[in-house]
C-alpha cells in the first residue's frame, strides 16, 4: 500500500512541477491537414485505463472518430486524465473507420516515458487475412527533460495510397510500467470523394409547361404491374416495366437480372403534345445506348424513332464494374404526340438499374386550372357609403331617373390580381380561356325573387311605351359586368377606398362596362335608355343551385357566375385583363332599391366578419405564339351528316359549337377530327337535325 502511496505522490508532484513544460509542447501538423480530404481526431483526457470499452476523442473539432482502448490489466486513469500503468507495461490499440479510402496516415503520441517506437505496427483486413505494416517514417518531434524521465511526442506516418483501405489498426505499447500516456493525435488523408452522379437538367426543366418522373426504387422487378414514379415532385406519370424473366429488386431498390439481359419499357401519356423528352438511365453495367428507342402510334401503325442525341452524363469506377448515368433526347415538335414508349435494355446479364428519369416539355397551350380565393380589392360602390372598400356586405339594385331611365346604382366592384398565378405581359391573343367563374356568398335574406334568366330591356320601359313587353317571370337577374374607369384612374390606380366621384366631376369613377365592337370600354351605368333602349348582354348571370326561380334569394348561399365565353367581346375584356394582371368586375341587379325596399339582393364582401370572401376559378392554357387563324375550305352534307373541312396549323384545344338563331349556342362535346394532310382537317358531324344549323369552330 505504501507503494502505490508513493507512486501516486510521485506522479502528482510529476504532473506539477512539469505542466507548464509539457503543455508547451505540440504535435505537429500536417501540411496537408485542414483540407476537405484531411480528417483529426484528438484525445487529450482518457476516461477508461484499461478494458474494452475504450475512449473517444475528446477535443473539439475531432471528426475522424475511432477509439483507443489499453489492454494490460493495472492501467488506471490519474486525475490529469492520462493513462497510467504503475505495475506492467501499456499496450494501446487504436482503432478507426473512414467513409473513404485512406491515403495517408499519421499518428503522434504523447508520453510520460518512453513507447517501443520501432515497433508501432498499422493492421488491416484483406482477403481474410490480417496485414501488418511498420511505418514508413518514424521520428521523434520534440522532448523535455524531466526529473524523473522525459516528456516526449513520437510521430509515425503510413503511405497507404492505392489499398482501398476504410478501416485500419494502429498498436502501440511502452517500454516498461511507469508509462504515463498524455495525448494521441491521429490525421489522416483520405481518397478525394468524386462528385455526386446526378441527373442532368434540362434548362426549360420546371417551367410552366414542363413535367418530370423519377424513379429511385423500384417494386417488381419483372412482370407487367410495372413501377410508378417515386421521387416527390414527379408528375409527368408513367410506368417502367422490365420484361425479362429473372428480374429481381434488390435491398437498395434496383432492378437486376443475374441471369439475362434486361429490357425496361418506360409508357407515358401527357395532358397536352410533347415538344421535348429528354429520358436519362443510372445503372451499374452498360445499356446498349444506341438502340433505345422511342415510340408512338399514327393511323393504327407504330412509329419508331432513335434520340436526335445521345451521350454519357457521368461515370463513377467500381470494383465491380463501372456506374454510369446516360442521356437520350428527341424532338417531337408539330407531331401532336400525347402518348410515348420507350424501350431500353442491358448489353447483357448482371446489369442493375439504379434510376431513372423523364424530363417532358409540352406544348404550351396546356390547360392549367387557377383558383384565386379572395379578392385583391372589393367595394360597394354607391354614392352614400360611408365605409367605403370597408362594408361588410354590398346590395346590388336599381334607381329610377324620371324620363330618362334606369340606372344600375348600387354596385359591387370585385378585383382580382392574377400575378404571379398567370403569367403577365404576354398579347392578349396568347391566353386562351376555357372557363371563368366567379363566386358570391348571398347576404340577409332580403326577400328578392331568383330569376337565373336575362330580362330583356323592353320589359323595363314604362307602361304605354310602344315596344314595351311584360315580364314573365318573377325577381331581377344578377348580372355581371366588366370595371371601366375615368377622371384619371385607371384599373391599377384606383383603389377601393377612393371616393365615389372625383371633385369637381359629375360621373362615377369606377362603372360597369363592356366591350364595344370597336374594342373600347362602354360605360352601361344606363342600362335603359327610355328613348334608345337597346339589350346589353352581361358577361353572365347568378346562378343558385337546388333553388327554383321564383323562390327568395336564400341567405349565406353559394351564387356562380359562369361567364358566357361564346362572347367575343367578354373573351376579349379577360384576356387584356390577364395580360395586365388584373381582372376586375362589377356585380349589378336592377332590382328596385330605396328607402325601405328589402327585394334587392345583396352579397358577402371580403371584409366581412361572418361571411367567406367571393372567389374565382378560371381555366385557361397559354399560347407561345399567337394561334392560327382556321379556314373553312367547304361544308357538306352527306347522306344526311353534315361534314365540314378546313385549315389549322393543330386541332389541340379546338373546339365546335352550332346554333339556330345565333342567341342560343350548342357546343359539341370531344369532337373527333380527321386529317386529309398539310394541315387539313375534316370533322362530321354525327346527330341527325331536321333544323338549320350555323356551325363554328374556334379555339377559346
Amino acid at each position: 500500500m505504501n507503494y502505490f502511496r508513493n507512486c501516486f505522490a510521485w506522479l502528482n508532484t510529476l504532473f506539477l512541477l512539469s505542466m507548464n513544460q509539457v503543455s508547451a509542447m505540440e504535435f505537429e501538423i500536417p501540411e496537408w491537414a485542414g483540407g476537405s480530404d484531411a480528417e483529426v481526431s484528438v484525445w487529450e483526457s482518457f476516461s477508461h485505463g484499461f478494458g474494452a470499452e475504450g475512449n473517444e476523442p475528446d477535443v473539439a473539432g475531432s471528426n475522424a472518430g475511432g477509439s483507443i482502448t489499453q489492454s494490460t490489466p493495472g492501467g488506471m486513469v490519474t486525475g490529469t486524465g492520462n493513462i497510467y500503468n504503475p505495475a506492467a507495461a501499456s499496450v494501446f490499440t487504436l482503432k478507426d473507420n473512414a467513409g473513404s479510402a485512406y491515403r495517408r496516415v499519421v499518428l503522434q503520441a504523447k508520453s510520460m516515458g518512453a513507447l517501443v517506437v520501432n515497433e508501432v505496427v498499422l493492421s488491416y483486413e484483406s482477403e481474410g487475412e490480417t496485414v501488418r505494416m511498420v511505418s514508413d517514417e518514424s521520428r521523434e518531434v520534440g522532448r523535455l527533460e524531466g526529473n524523473r524521465g522525459d516528456t516526449l511526442i513520437h510521430y509515425w506516418s503510413w503511405n497507404l495510397e492505392g489499398k482501398s483501405l476504410e478501416s485500419i489498426s494502429i498498436e502501440f505499447k511502452a517500454r516498461g510500467p511507469h508509462l504515463s500516456l498524455d495525448a494521441v493525435r491521429l490525421d489522416t488523408l483520405l481518397q478525394s470523394q468524386p462528385a455526386p452522379l446526378e441527373f442532368e437538367i434540362p434548362e426549360w426543366a420546371g417551367g410552366s409547361d414542363a413535367e418530370v418522373s423519377v424513379w429511385e426504387s423500384f417494386s417488381h422487378g419483372f412482370g407487367a404491374e410495372g413501377n410508378e414514379p417515386d421521387v416527390a415532385g414527379s408528375n409527368a406519370g408513367g410506368s417502367i416495366t422490365q420484361s425479362t424473366p429473372g428480374g429481381m429488386v434488390t435491398g437498395t431498390g434496383n432492378i437486376y437480372n443475374p441471369a439475362a439481359a434486361s429490357v425496361f419499357t418506360l409508357k407515358d401519356n401527357a395532358g397536352s403534345a410533347y415538344r421535348r423528352v429528354v429520358l436519362q438511365a443510372k445503372s451499374m453495367g452498360a445499356l446498349v445506348v444506341n438502340e433505345v428507342v422511342l415510340s408512338y402510334e399514327s393511323e393504327g401503325e407504330t412509329v419508331r424513332m432513335v434520340s436526335d442525341e445521345s451521350r454519357e452524363v457521368g461515370r463513377l469506377e467500381g470494383n465491380r464494374g463501372d456506374t454510369l448515368i446516360h442521356y437520350w433526347s428527341w424532338n417531337l415538335e408539330g407531331k401532336s404526340l400525347e402518348s410515348i414508349s420507350i424501350e431500353f435494355k442491358a448489353r447483357g446479364p448482371h446489369l442493375s438499374l439504379d434510376a431513372v428519369r423523364l424530363d417532358t416539355l409540352l406544348v404550351a397551350d396546356r390547360a392549367q386550372d387557377v383558383v384565386i380565393g379572395s379578392p385583391s380589392m372589393d367595394r360597394w360602390n354607391y354614392p352614400f357609403n360611408v365605409t367605403p372598400g370597408k362594408r361588410a356586405k354590398a346590395p346590388v339594385f336599381r334607381a329610377t331617373q324620371e324620363g330618362i331611365g334606369i340606372t344600375r346604382h348600387g354596385t359591387f366592384i370585385l378585383g382580382f390580381d392574377t400575378i404571379p398565378l398567370i403569367p403577365s405581359g404576354l398579347p392578349a391573343d396568347h391566353y386562351s380561356i376555357e372557363s371563368v367563374k366567379l363566386r358570391l356568398l348571398t347576404g340577409s335574406n332580403f326577400e328578392a325573387h331568383y330569376d337565373p334568366t336575362y330580362d330583356p330591356v323592353a320589359a323595363f320601359l314604362p307602361e304605354g311605351v310602344p315596344g314595351r313587353i311584360d315580364d314573365e317571370d318573377q325577381g331581377f337577374p344578377v348580372e355581371l359586368f366588366g370595371t371601366g374607369f375615368r377622371n384619371g384612374l385607371d384599373m391599377f390606380s384606383w383603389k377601393e377606398t377612393d371616393d365615389f366621384i372625383a371633385n369637381g366631376e359629375e360621373e362615377r369613377n369606377a362603372y360597369p362596362a363592356i366591350l364595344n365592337d370597336q374594342g373600347n370600354l362602354e360605360d352601361v351605368t344606363l342600362a335603359v335608355n327610355y328613348e334608345d333602349p337597346k339589350d346589353v348582354k352581361p358577361f353572365a348571370i347568378g346562378v343558385l343551385d337546388e333553388i327554383l326561380p321564383g323562390d327568395f334569394i336564400p341567405e349565406d348561399s353559394w351564387m356562380e357566375f359562369d361567364l358566357d365565353l361564346s362572347q367575343s367581346s367578354t373573351v376579349d375584356y379577360l384576356r387584356q385583363g390577364m395580360a395586365a394582371g388584373r381582372l376586375i368586375f362589377t356585380v349589378t341587379s336592377l332590382a328596385a332599391g330605396g328607402q325601405g325596399s328589402r327585394t334587392y339582393p345583396e352579397f358577402h364582401t371580403s371584409d366581412s366578419l361572418l361571411g367567406i370572401a367571393p372567389s374565382l376559378e378560371l381555366r385557361f392554357s397559354i399560347h407561345e405564339t399567337s394561334p392560327s387563324v382556321i379556314k373553312i375550305l367547304d361544308l357538306k352534307k352527306v347522306l344526311d351528316q353534315w361534314s365540314i373541312r378546313f385549315l389549322a396549323d393543330s386541332v389541340n384545344s379546338l373546339r365546335i359549337r352550332w346554333t339556330h338563331d345565333f342567341v342560343t349556342w350548342n357546343s359539341i362535346s370531344d369532337p373527333e377530327f380527321q386529317t386529309q394532310g398539310d394541315g387539313e382537317w375534316m370533322w362530321t358531324d354525327g346527330s341527325e337535325s331536321p333544323n338549320i344549323r350555323f356551325y363554328q369552330i374556334f379555339k377559346p
